[in-house]
């Protein structure tokens, strides 16, 4: 049985099931980077054999033309950073060839959105009983064993294969096994968004949204809330007026939960609490970064080279990003994909189907945090522009007779 329907499956649907588990953990969780021979004998293989799988499955299988283009900009856009650094970028081609891929998957087996959000949810609400587990063993002070080790890609981390990154008493913040607090947010928003939309259906849905909810609180992720609230605003004024699921009530529900969550940290340590909400300096150099940016940018408009770029303060704005790196070339590249990602998402948060608009939601949700703190290129984002632009796909003859 689905985590997220009533619906019945067969072996087929289990097996992907535990196909796109490994998926989730490619990128920025550090399970697939905690060592050279992990990358090598593990996440290597595993990227090639869904990659083969994928491909296998495509060529079985009537072709829409249409699916390419997605992929299609996505090369275009690596294609015009790899010559603004003379270096071909594999990972970013490779994305580009999945995302095709998976969108003629998706586009053909009809409960693949399914089997990747019950994949998903599975993960997510284990990883946060862990997470809130080593908060409540932080704060009393029982010993956890960690292990300093060098990640692939990434700083030095103290790491324990069960519990993940260590949560410093001076810093409170859930990252689980992803390389900071955000990303670990990030992961858990979609399955959050979607256990919300489902928790009347089933107690179980009621306590695994409750858990994801303690435990993105845990993250102190201010992107995260950012990101919910415009989601929010976003469906009660043009999508979701009718919808039980969202409105004021929703609003209140969501803010004495969250105000119950701060209680603890505050109860736990008023000083500390206040140190965490205080978001000045962070915001003060991202401001900084921004700026020197945008003196970058408009001094090299056509892109720099990535050792080329310096800049003070911090930035983490996927926009940026890519004005930096990719041009003004490579934004005009990057915003039709992203002009034809949002029409995607927003297709189906207006679907009839609850766990559909559910999805959708919840990907709206991660749009948005990669926009804030990303690179679209990612592979949970790659995997969800995918199934939307399937469902767009398989859904804009009904779409555009809504319209007339």
């Amino acid at each position: 049985m689905s985590l997220i329907s009533s619906n019945s499956h067969n072996i087929k649907f289990y097996v992907i099931v535990l196909l796109f588990i490994p998926y989730l953990f490619l990128w920025p969780n550090i399970l697939f980077n905690y060592s050279e021979n992990i990358v090598a004998y593990v996440k290597i293989p595993y990227v090639i054999a869904i990659t083969f799988f994928l491909l296998t499955y495509s060529i079985s299988k009537s072709i829409k033309v249409s699916l390419f283009f997605y992929g299609l900009v996505l090369i275009l856009i690596a294609t015009n950073y790899s010559l603004i650094n003379t270096d071909i970028h594999l990972g970013y081609f490779h994305r580009a060839l999945l995302l095709i891929l998976f969108s003629i998957f998706f586009y053909h087996y009809q409960f693949a959105n399914e089997a990747l959000f019950s994949s998903l949810i599975f993960v997510s609400v284990i990883l946060s009983i862990i997470a809130l587990l080593a908060i409540a063993l932080t704060i009393y002070d029982f010993n956890i064993d960690y292990k300093l080790v060098e990640i692939i890609e990434g700083s030095p981390k103290n790491i324990n294969l069960f519990f993940g990154i260590e949560n410093d008493i001076n810093q409170l913040r859930s990252s689980s096994f992803f390389h900071e607090t955000n990303k670990f947010a990030y992961f858990l928003s979609p399955a959050l968004v979607v256990m919300f939309f489902l928790r009347k259906i089933k107690v179980k849905n009621y306590v695994f949204f409750c858990i994801l909810l303690l435990a993105a609180i845990s993250t102190f992720s201010f992107f995260l809330l950012i990101s919910c609230l415009l989601t929010y605003l976003l469906s009660v004024l043009f999508i979701s007026k009718k919808n039980q699921n969202i409105g004021l009530n929703t609003l209140e529900f969501f803010l004495i939960f969250f105000i119950l969550g701060l209680s603890v940290y505050y109860l736990h340590d008023s000083e500390y609490f206040i140190k965490l909400t205080n978001k000045q300096s962070s915001f003060d150099i991202r401001m900084q970064g921004i700026l020197s940016s945008w003196d970058l940018i408009t001094d090299n408009i056509f892109g720099l080279r990535v050792d080329e770029i310096e800049i003070e303060g911090n930035t983490t704005s996927a926009l940026i990003f890519w004005l930096l790196r990719g041009g003004i070339q490579g934004f005009l590249l990057l915003t039709i994909f992203l002009v034809m990602t949002f029409r995607n998402n927003i297709v189906i948060m207006k679907s009839d189907v609850l766990i559909n608009s559910a999805i959708g939601h919840g990907i709206f949700v991660y749009f948005l945090q990669q926009t804030f703190y990303g690179q679209y290129f990612e592979y949970q984002f790659i995997v969800y522009a995918a199934l939307m632009a399937a469902y767009y796909e398989k859904n804009k003859g009904r779409v555009k007779k809504k319209c007339v």
